[in-house]
């Protein structure tokens, strides 16, 4: 009898209970500052290296910043692992802090990134450089024509160049994006320039070292210069920024690489000529705001590839020459322009390539 006047007592306050409660979430949730969290994983790599990690984490602060969000909402995670064990494994433990839009790196992250897609139905994941062969729901992948982007700059090189030579130092060649900017860079340059002699140096093929190797993209870059060089270009991110300092540094003229470098890499300013840029940090921030708002678009997410402006070197590039470089972007956009040509000289770079529809 007492358990049946307990009961109906408990049964009683229950309406009370859950105003309670719910009053208690309603704080709760009043008090979050996060609609969403934000984490840029990293598996191997530099957010300081003023090239493409960086550009991949600026798209996350612009996108953050859209949505307002305080810095307690974001994070980078560098895990220096190319063992998709490892990063994804910091991935679990950050879904279970409650981030619900992962970003990661690269396309050497793509198979692990859509695992981890899988294991977490609900957080929106945004593979930069990660071509979807098949869709899942909760995956995005930011795909690029690296081929256009290095055709762009190998035609600036060609047309620019006093010694009829110039260089282009490259990262590992097994991730697809990179002898795609190499046999662009090469078609751009012979396209304006016929005589042009160009150089290609891919760094050994080891992820871990391939894109953060300074030191070798110094030497890379010098030994080309050193071969009479005058313009080097560089797709290799930490490696690269060695490459365009070195380069500067013995009076040869550069072009960076995904975004513009000119901003980012002050030691370069007074000989850049251009950059090739990618369009990530604009590409990030619109996909975390679809994401935001439950609207990812799954699959592939096409990116845009230009050249960034001449700055302080705009005087080497004539009014006729930039307007042949806005005539061939419009060619390569329409499609009547072939920026992956297959190159001879590059040999097995042209079967890595994957042109066609910039996938990795």
């Amino acid at each position: 009898m007492q358990f049946r006047i307990l009961w109906s007592s408990l049964i009683g306050r229950l309406p009370v209970l859950a105003c309670v409660v719910l009053l208690a979430s309603c704080e709760a949730e009043a008090d979050d500052p996060c609609r969403a969290r934000i984490a840029y994983v990293i598996d191997t790599g530099d957010i300081s290296d003023q090239g493409y990690v960086a550009s991949g984490w600026n798209g996350v602060l612009q996108g953050a910043a859209a949505l307002e969000l305080p810095d307690e909402c974001v994070r980078s995670v560098q895990t220096n692992s190319t063992d998709a064990a490892v990063w994804g494994a910091r991935i679990d433990e950050l879904v279970a802090e409650g981030f619900d839009i992962i970003v990661t790196k690269s396309p050497s992250m793509t198979e692990g990134t859509r695992d981890a897609a899988l294991r977490h139905p609900d957080v929106s994941f945004i593979g930069t450089d990660q071509f979807q062969e098949t869709t899942i729901p909760n995956v995005v992948g930011i795909v690029f024509r690296e081929d256009i982007g290095g055709f762009l700059a190998g035609a600036l090189a060609g047309m620019t160049t006093q010694s009829d030579t110039v260089g282009v130092v490259l990262g590992c060649p097994s991730i697809s994006a990179i002898p795609r900017f190499a046999i662009g860079y090469w078609n751009g340059a012979r396209h304006v320039n016929p005589d042009v002699t160009v150089i290609a140096d891919f760094h050994e093929d080891d992820i871990a070292t391939c894109f953060s190797d300074p030191t070798w993209g110094a030497a890379s870059a010098e030994q080309m210069v050193d071969m009479e060089a005058d313009v080097v270009f560089a797709a290799a991110g930490g490696t690269g920024t060695g490459a365009l300092i070195a380069a500067c540094t013995r009076g040869a003229r550069v072009i960076g690489v995904d975004f513009d470098q000119y901003q980012t890499l002050p030691e370069v300013r007074e000989c850049i000529l251009s950059s090739s840029t990618k369009s990530i940090v604009s590409a990030v921030a619109d996909l975390i705001a679809d994401a935001e708002r439950g609207a990812l678009p799954a699959g592939n997410y096409a990116g845009g590839s230009a050249l960034a402006p001449f700055h302080d070197l705009a005087h080497l590039v004539s009014a006729e020459n930039a307007m042949t470089l806005e005539d061939i972007r419009l060619q390569l956009e329409a499609g009547t322009l072939d920026p992956c040509a297959r190159v001879e000289e590059l040999g097995e770079a042209n079967d890595m390539a994957f042109c066609t529809g910039g996938a990795n």
